[in-house]
């Protein structure tokens, strides 16, 4: 309970845990009646359990690039229930192969029935967005309304247009002239950008009064570099201030299309300008095609366009970005020319995390570019709600600190660094009680290198700059925020505190739960039936048994290993690709095809030699990657997505032996109670660990990064080597583990 002026507010709501649980369970309703199915068959006929199992992943992996046109065209409503067709059309196939004529058509005529209904349920199956995203609460100001909804293969693109929409980001207190018209659009319901009225085409007041316009005041007539302009706000802005050309770099074509075309005039024509020369590329990959290029600019703007969070604002902290990694700036720096600026603008809180970690990034990447002195490169301001960063290829002049001094001044911007800057010249306008990003910024331009860990290690929040191995910018959680997130639990807005980093712990609680529950409650009922059925001792081990715990362990550390490796691969090829849905979508279909072709050729493997080799390849294969990432990152989308299958199908190709191996092996035992006796446990104890082993590799990557997560994953692949090795699999062992070893 939370109070004000004598009356109580609850903040705190029980059943948003239940809600999410729910939330968790429901998807998992169909891929249990799947995984139902798959066992089933495995266990119908384990000697083609490889067949089986390859056919399954090899259709996975179709389905996974079917997707890519099925959004466009269908929207996501349609897309589910396409999923459900061809879920029909496989139980017809299996109806015809294996019921007499009559009660095929019986079949038929039930599941016609059951296709007739799913025709008619895009009529009510429409998605709802959370009222949390910014396009629901945009929608909810009188006189608002939803103009248009689009999707493209990675992203669902909304338009708004509502009186209420005002977006100029760091927009001078001192400024008191008109606001201009705006339009709303909003990615994936949320980060909802604005698209501004240009009626003359080129004047606007406003954008003198931006942060950036700075960096257009040091360089007239600049040749501007945009990254990542969402609506247009930030190329409109350089066009205002007199840049000479500008070159918009926008991966999302739905959007360039929204700007370009649907409010073309009224945007003022910005993106059909003859100065604007739109990219259709991710920031990371259109930086290497540049220096490929040699191209040089004067001015690098890497536009604000995500909405204000507070660093409490759950699960948006675990997003990968990898515009805002050490790598990546020291590919935007080495675009400047000699007396080019990069501007960054990102949002305030209290205490310091966006700005500061912005500020740590840009001291990293001037490291690695070869600058000796970091900090006479760098020169800082805040408005009311955002901190501006810029920083210079060169050293800062003299000439050139006086400007950002007025400027400042003319537009009641606080300073909060340049070489050279005294105390007294800060927290001047916008008062704080202390000068707190001063101080932070004079401590870490003090040291060098890794002295800096100690300023981090001292932040309330995680400040560490983030790398392309760790790229969550957003992830600003320290344990010893716990304690202080546990006691606001409930009486704030924002009901996971410092981190979404709980909201994995929660999911990963639940999967364990649900992973224990769906093995041991089952194993507990087949045991005690089996002794009612036989008061005398049964002749074969029982579940729990010494012989059988061993292989299916083996089948557990499979599950684990594979997601262990295929999580960190989907994470690490966003930097690729550009996209993380794309990338999601493209890494599976690589993963599970190739893998689907390493189950059907598993009888040929030896599999202790298909382990080792995954156990090797998972250790290096990071590395690897980011040798051809460096190398192939400047080439066209097309020819990346091409080196995606080379680059990733070994590995996969090896992923796809160990398990369907292991069924045949497992199979063949000649111990064992009937043939698949084993071979549906087999199945549901990978599926689990599968389940778990996902929310756990994206939990460590927080952490210990995609390279270490990768570590792990060849460590799971080395204990199912171990088990392999220790017999327990093989058809004609001697139970190597009776002695001592019954459990690995």
């Amino acid at each position: 309970m939370y109070e004000i002026d004598g009356m109580a507010e609850k903040y705190s709501d029980g059943r948003q845990l239940v809600y999410l649980a729910v939330y968790f369970l429901a998807p998992a309703v169909p891929f249990a009646f799947t995984g139902l199915a798959v066992g089933l068959l495995l266990a119908a006929r384990p000697a083609d359990a490889n067949r089986t199992y390859a056919v399954n992943l090899l259709g996975s992996g179709v389905g996974c690039l079917l997707l890519l046109p099925a959004l466009p065209i269908l929207g996501a409503e349609r897309t589910v229930i396409l999923s459900a067709g061809l879920t029909l059309a496989a139980a017809l196939v299996l109806s015809f192969s294996r019921s007499s004529p009559v009660r095929a058509l019986m079949n038929v005529a039930a599941l016609a029935l059951v296709a007739v209904w799913l025709i008619q349920l895009p009529q009510t199956l429409v998605l709802r967005l959370s009222p949390y995203k910014g396009l629901y609460q945009a929608l909810l100001v009188p006189e608002a309304e939803h103009v248009s909804s689009q999707w493209n293969a990675f992203s669902r693109v909304d338009v708004v247009e509502s009186p209420s929409i005002r977006s100029l980001p760091g927009l001078s207190l001192a400024y008191r002239g008109m606001f201009p018209e705006q339009v709303g659009v909003a990615v994936n319901g949320d980060h909802l950008m604005p698209i501004t009225a240009r009626p003359d085409g080129n004047e606007a007041a406003w954008a003198d009064a931006l942060p950036e316009a700075l960096a257009y005041q040091l360089r007239p007539g600049a040749e501007a570099l945009i990254l990542t302009p969402g609506g247009g706000l930030a190329a409109a802005t350089a066009l205002a201030n007199g840049a000479a050309r500008v070159t918009v770099v926008e991966n999302n074509s739905l959007l360039v299309q929204v700007v370009r075309d649907d409010y073309g005039s009224f945007a003022g024509g910005l993106y059909t300008d003859p100065r604007v020369i739109l990219q259709p590329a991710g920031p990371r990959a259109f930086a290497r095609q540049a220096r490929m290029a040699e191209t040089r600019y004067s001015v690098i703007h890497l536009a604000l366009t995500d909405a204000h969070r507070s660093v409490s604002s759950g699960a948006y902290s675990l997003g990968e970005n990898y515009a805002y990694t050490v790598e990546a700036f020291a590919d935007y720096l080495e675009l400047l020319d000699d007396g080019g600026i990069m501007v960054v603008t990102r949002w305030l809180q209290t205490p310091p995390s966006e700005s500061v970690r912005v500020f740590s990034i840009a001291l990293e990447a001037l490291e690695r570019t070869g600058i000796d002195r970091p900090s006479m490169h760098l020169a800082a301001y805040r408005s009311f709600q955002t901190g501006t960063l810029l920083i210079s290829r060169s050293s800062w002049s003299e000439d050139r600190l006086a400007a950002v001094r007025s400027f400042c001044e003319r537009l009641r911007y606080d300073l909060t660094y340049y070489p050279g800057m005294r105390p007294e010249e800060a927290n001047r306008y916008t008062v704080l009680s202390t000068p707190i990003y001063y101080d932070t910024y004079a401590r870490l331009t003090a040291v060098l290198g890794d002295a800096r860990e100690a300023v981090y290690d001292q932040s309330e929040f995680g400040i560490t700059p983030p790398t392309d191995n760790q790229p969550f910018f957003f992830h600003f959680f320290k344990w010893r925020q716990a304690p202080q997130v546990l006691q606001t639990l409930g009486k704030s807005w924002q009901p996971f505190g410092g981190a979404g980093y709980f909201v994995l712990l929660i999911l990963l609680g639940m999967a364990l739960a649900a992973a224990i529950l769906l093995i041991l409650l089952p194993a507990a009922l087949a045991g005690r039936a089996k002794h009612t059925a036989s008061p005398s001792p049964a002749p074969h081990p029982t579940f729990f048994g010494r012989y059988r715990l061993a292989p299916l362990a083996y089948f557990c550390l499979l599950g684990f290993g594979f997601l262990l490796v295929e999580i960190p691969l989907i994470q690490q090829f966003i930097l690729f690709v550009d996209q993380p849905a794309f990338s999601m979508l493209i890494v599976l279909f690589v993963i599970l095809l190739c893998s689907g072709f390493g189950s059907m050729t598993a009888k040929r493997w030896r599999l202790e030699w298909a382990l080792g080799l995954l156990v090797v390849a998972a250790v290096i294969y990071l590395p690897l990657l980011r040798i051809m990432f460096r190398w192939a990152l400047g080439w066209p989308l097309a020819a990346r997505l091409a080196l995606t299958f080379p680059a990733l199908a070994p590995l996969s190709l090896l992923m796809g032996v160990p398990f369907a191996r292991g069924l045949m092996l497992l199979e063949s035992r000649s111990r064992w109670p009937g043939p698949g006796t084993l071979i549906p446990w087999a199945w549901a104890i990978n599926g689990c660990a599968s389940v778990v082993a996902s929310i756990l590799a994206a939990l460590l990557a927080l952490s210990i990064g995609f390279q270490g997560v990768l570590w792990l994953g060849a460590g799971a692949y080395a204990g199912a080597w171990l088990v392999v090795r220790l017999g327990v699999l093989a058809p004609d062992t001697r139970y190597l583990i009776k002695n001592n070893l019954a459990v690995l």
